[in-house]
């Protein structure tokens, strides 16, 4: 969790002077919102992986899957639910929607990937020839 919460803070410091500068202060709002609410979703989503690692570890896969989906399926009600209530600039938080969604599937895949080898290991696979 501090990973996404590092990485949405640096993505949006790094990104506040060119939004800024192109679209104004509504933008950076924008960017700030996109953030947000892709954060959470990565942290929410996170859940039923946590869980199926501390109590059924041979589900771990599946849960990351679900960890996969459920991540897209917040991140998008969040984002209509933002959109229809705020009524925000869409190239802007689209843009920077598309950006955090990205940085936040990279890390939660790279979780998933150390969870799983971490639990199951890694196993060698011999090719015998005969």
């Amino acid at each position: 969790m501090i990973c996404v919460l590092l990485a949405v803070a640096l993505a949006a410091t790094l990104g506040r002077a060119p939004t800024a500068a192109r679209w104004g202060q509504a933008g950076v709002d924008c960017m700030y919102a996109a953030g947000i609410i892709c954060g959470l979703a990565s942290v929410l989503a996170m859940g039923p992986m946590m869980f199926a690692a501390l109590w059924f570890r041979s589900y771990v896969g599946e849960a990351a899957l679900a960890a996969t989906v459920l991540r897209l399926l917040l991140t998008t009600a969040m984002c209509l639910g933002y959109q229809i209530w705020s009524k925000p600039d869409l190239k802007p938080f689209l843009l920077w929607a598309l950006i955090f969604y990205g940085l936040m599937l990279v890390i939660d895949t790279v979780f998933s990937v150390l969870i799983v080898r971490h639990l199951f290991g890694q196993k060698r696979v011999e090719v015998v020839s005969a």
